[in-house]
């Protein structure tokens, strides 16, 4: 689905893209992949895209509503299944987020439990270390230069 949006977004001319993103007050208006905000771009712009189709299918159909080829009913229902139909895929998405960010909190406990087991470990050995060579000068007679 990212990637239609993506292509769609893409083929549209450079002053269009220009255009969407000063109209959402963005400072810089291209868009360009290495841009740490290159899939919250296409993904406004997609939705400024689809905000317009469904304006212009609005219009169009009062129009022909006015003339009297369809119940002005029609379109408002119309016109409601497809807000909310937005919204649910608005509300997947933000579950899908939801879902990512729960997961890399879990791994990012995950990794400092691991990180704080590493510490543990190294400063275990460092311990064992210094009384081993305590120990060693010990048996030779002689008495460590520092205490630890």
């Amino acid at each position: 689905y990212l990637d239609r949006v993506r292509r769609n977004v893409l083929r549209l001319p450079e002053f269009k893209i220009r255009e969407i993103l000063a109209s959402l007050k963005f400072q810089d208006t291209g868009l360009e992949p290495e841009d740490p905000d290159y899939e919250i771009k296409v993904q406004l712009i997609s939705t400024v895209l689809i905000n317009e189709d469904k304006e212009n299918e609005a219009k169009g159909a009062k129009r022909q509503a006015a003339e009297g080829f369809i119940p002005l009913s029609q379109i408002q229902h119309d016109v409601r299944l497809a807000w909310t139909e937005d919204r649910h895929k608005i509300k997947e998405k933000d579950d899908k987020m939801d879902q990512k960010q729960s997961k890399q909190g879990e791994l990012l406990s995950e990794l400092k439990e691991f990180d704080k087991s590493i510490k543990r470990k190294r400063s275990l050995e460092s311990e064992q270390s210094s009384r081993s060579t305590r120990n060693v000068l010990e048996g030779l007679g002689r008495t460590p230069l520092f205490k630890t």
